[in-house]
């Protein structure tokens, strides 16, 4: 058999063969490096991009799965190459989409070790002054306060020492945001809250709140004078406590109600309660009466129905009368919420469970309030 012959011809083919890989490989070390000092300028960028784009929103981070936004990434793809053309890189497409690909990486872990841009979410008051009235009233009962961040809404909610009453305000406004497909329940210090949130009525105030798992950022304008203030409460924390008694308030079902204005309410207060503490409401579908009594003397404050804005009860029988027994004294929390102009307050009631009262705050957009307080022993009365 004849041997087949290795000619020049064949060492020159493998001699360039070789030649090109090397190229190539030397080709793809530059451009590996120049990635490199790419994705190095964009890191030493990375704050100045995060600020800018804080300015069209606070959402960077999804909080459900911790990975960049798609929004904030779009946002990312345009400003990266301007800002390597600012600098003088030139690069090829390829090179390119292999430096966004890794800075969004670094920037991704970046954000995770710091934690401080994952925002659970923002609401913006158009009344910051009707804002911290509300908290001011609030820390009559308490000095901490539960915020409940759900999917659509988020509650502040307090107790007093001996779980007599609960309030919880509903905050709900059109620039709202939520970020959070889960509940989380943050626990916050009311006084530092409220050195973050006063302010004067004629400093003409709006007031934006940004919630986060250790910390609340609050930024205030005054239309007024023109300035912006930023503060942060961070005496937050996560309560992991199982706390099911506000979904179990919130459920209750009532088969009476009655509103009243801002007027009868505090006459109520004024001029129930001088024989004792406890007083007895009893409603029936033409009428409400107040009663408070002891050995000494007894109170009876009535209204009819026609002077009323609605009673209605929900009964088969067109003779129920609901009686509730309830302290005066928590019925006086209410009063510092009632600061508004025109409120008018709507009472629900059943037997035997707490009572509740809702108020709209017309001057925070469709944020409300709901007061639960709980029923004394009726042997007290009768």
């Amino acid at each position: 058999m004849r041997k087949k012959e290795f000619r020049d011809d064949n060492i020159t083919k493998t001699n360039n063969h070789s030649i090109d890989l090397w190229e190539k490989y030397a080709e793809l070390g530059k451009n590996d490096e120049k990635i490199k000092k790419i994705v190095n300028l964009l890191n030493d960028n990375r704050e100045v991009l995060i600020n800018d784009y804080k300015k069209i929103s606070p959402n960077i981070l999804n909080v459900e799965n911790s990975q960049i936004t798609l929004n904030f990434s779009d946002f990312l793809n345009p400003r990266i190459p301007e800002l390597i053309k600012l600098e003088g890189f030139s690069i090829n497409s390829e090179c390119l989409i292999e430096a966004i690909a890794r800075f969004k990486v670094e920037l991704l872990n970046y954000l995770l070790e710091r934690k401080d841009h994952i925002y659970l979410s923002e609401i913006k008051f158009r009344d910051g002054y009707s804002l911290f009235k509300v908290f001011k009233a609030l820390r009559k009962s308490n000095d901490k306060i539960i915020f409940r961040i759900l999917h659509n809404e988020i509650h502040a909610y307090i107790t007093n020492d001996s779980k007599t009453y609960l309030i919880d305000i509903i905050l709900n406004t059109e620039n709202s945001q939520f970020f959070l497909r889960k509940q989380l329940d943050l626990l916050v210090n009311l006084d530092s809250l409220l050195k973050c949130l006063e302010c004067n009525k004629s400093e003409n105030i709006t007031t934006n709140i940004r919630f986060k798992e250790d910390a609340l950022e609050i930024e205030q304008s005054s239309l007024t004078l023109k300035s912006r203030i930023s503060r942060t409460v961070n005496d937050v924390k996560v309560d992991f406590e199982k706390k099911n008694f506000l979904d179990e308030l919130t459920e209750l079902n009532y088969l009476g109600c009655c509103t009243l204005n801002k007027e009868k309410f505090f006459h109520i207060i004024s001029q129930a309660g001088r024989f004792s503490e406890g007083i007895k409401i009893e409603l029936s579908r033409d009428s409400i009466h107040i009663y408070d009594n002891n050995n000494k003397g007894k109170t009876n404050i009535r209204w009819e129905k026609k002077d009323l804005y609605k009673i209605k009860i929900k009964s088969q029988n067109i003779k129920e009368r609901l009686k509730i027994y309830i302290s005066i004294e928590n019925l006086k929390k209410i009063i510092p919420f009632l600061f508004e102009d025109s409120p008018s307050l709507k009472l629900y009631f059943n037997k035997e469970i707490p009572i509740k009262v809702r108020i709209d705050f017309k001057t925070l957009e469709k944020s409300f309030g709901l007061f639960f307080i709980a029923q004394r022993d009726a042997s007290a009365y009768d």
